[in-house]
């Protein structure tokens, strides 16, 4: 991407959320690789129902500018769930560009446990969904090539981890 494009994309996402939520913005950030589409989240002090529906035309808007707003988090969601989703958050860490207010990604301590518990998760699901499907496929190298595509994706995510 155009960096002068993505410099007034980070500009305009951060100015827009910020006048629409006021005191209730802590941050935003784009995330992923964003040669290809941006994924941006945006981290608010109170994510209820009532505060996320505000954001209904921004996300359209930014939609069409292929920024797909994936997350409205508060601070403590993301504190109670690095456990639980250690591979998410260390992708977005490691690939994040903060938009303005508080860079709390930056600062998530992910432990090499919960990582390796969800590395081993997400392999055996893998495998297990792997063998039931094998025997279904025939020996049609489509089948087989359709296959493999269906599973490269998760795998790339958790190799690359």
């Amino acid at each position: 991407m155009d960096k002068n494009k993505l410099e007034q994309l980070k500009k305009y996402f951060h100015e827009e959320f910020q006048m629409l939520y006021q005191n209730n913005y802590v941050s935003s950030f784009f995330y992923g690789n964003i040669d290809k589409s941006i994924n941006a989240s945006v981290i608010l002090l109170n994510t209820s129902i009532e505060e996320i529906e505000k954001a209904k035309k921004l996300v359209k808007k930014w939609k069409k500018q292929k920024v797909f707003i994936n997350y409205f988090f508060n601070q403590k969601f993301i504190t109670d769930s690095v456990d639980v989703f250690p591979i998410e958050y260390l992708n977005m860490k490691l690939s994040h560009i903060n938009l303005g207010g508080e860079d709390i990604i930056a600062n998530i301590k992910i432990k090499k446990k919960d990582l390796r518990t969800q590395i081993e998760r997400e392999l055996r699901g893998l495998v297990l969904h792997f063998r039931s499907e094998y025997v279904e496929i025939n020996d049609k190298l489509k089948n087989i090539k359709l296959f493999l595509n269906k599973y490269l994706d998760s795998f790339y995510l958790i190799f690359n981890t």
